[in-house]
């Protein structure tokens, strides 16, 4: 991945403060739909071991990053790969409430750094340069909590509901999230002579340290119980969610097509 790296995370850009920010990558071992997901084999190594290396020239500029494990497997994987990792508790219904139990057993060693990232443990390919863009909107702004979003004109990955769409603002905060096609263009949906726009989330969450625990007491709100989007619950609550718009794409990794599809990615 030599080549992809060094256009897709220069060393060094502008941006926030990676000093001011814990990394956290929540891996769960068991998924529905791509068992073991950790462990997947992504290029001759473990995806969880994929994903920490591109993250890694962010430690070298100071955050602190954690992979949150919840199984010895990927205990062991992250061990023999030499990657900071913690044992957490295996009931936990979201990665965001593994970010949590992180961000408090690891508050005095990680310097008290006052935001947190979470990085899903299937998005090996998200850019550097679009996280540091991230961490300078809440690093200057007073929102509780951030994501990225990518402009997309694909229709196939405008109807797939694996695909999570945002609607934004004028003062990019999110409005809604969904797994539906929206905002819904009548006109092009129609004709499908036009090219669609709209704005595909990525797996990468932004919180203020005091946020993150706030939001894992918040209730589940109906629509998110309904889209199964747990950025729902924050919208539900009144909460701001500042979208920084990502130059570039990246790619899940949830179904075992998304697993070939990412190995093709990787040689490109």
């Amino acid at each position: 991945m030599s080549s992809q790296t060094s256009v897709m995370n220069p060393p060094q850009s502008s941006g926030g403060n990676p000093r001011k920010w814990l990394i956290v990558v929540p891996a769960r071992l068991n998924s529905e739909r791509l068992p073991k997901k950790p462990l997947a084999n992504l290029a001759g190594k473990p995806l969880i071991v994929r994903v920490y290396e591109n993250l890694a020239p962010l430690k070298l500029q100071g955050a602190e990053i954690i992979v949150a494990v919840d199984h010895q497997e990927t205990a062991h994987i992250c061990a023999t790969y030499n990657i900071p990792w913690a044992m957490t508790k295996e009931s936990h219904i979201s990665g965001t409430d593994r970010c949590a139990e992180v961000a408090l057993t690891h508050d005095h060693t990680c310097d008290h750094k006052p935001f947190i990232l979470n990085v899903q443990g299937d998005e090996p390919f998200v850019n550097l340069d679009d996280i540091r863009q991230l961490m300078l909107a809440m690093e200057t702004s007073h929102h509780p909590m951030g994501t990225l979003g990518f402009t997309c004109h694909d229709w196939e990955s405008f109807g797939d509901p694996n695909v999570v769409k945002i609607v934004v603002s004028p003062e990019n905060t999110a409005i809604y999230f969904s797994r539906a096609s929206v905002p819904y263009d009548r006109e092009a949906s129609r004709t499908r002579t036009n090219k669609v726009t709209f704005l595909q989330h990525l797996g990468v969450y932004a919180f203020r340290r005091e946020s993150l625990q706030d939001f894992c007491t918040l209730p589940k709100s109906p629509l998110e119980q309904i889209e199964k989007l747990e950025q729902l619950r924050a919208l539900s609550a009144g909460w701001k969610i500042a979208i920084s718009t990502a130059k570039f794409s990246s790619l899940g990794i949830d179904t075992p097509e998304d697993l070939a599809a990412a190995q093709r990615k990787f040689h490109e």
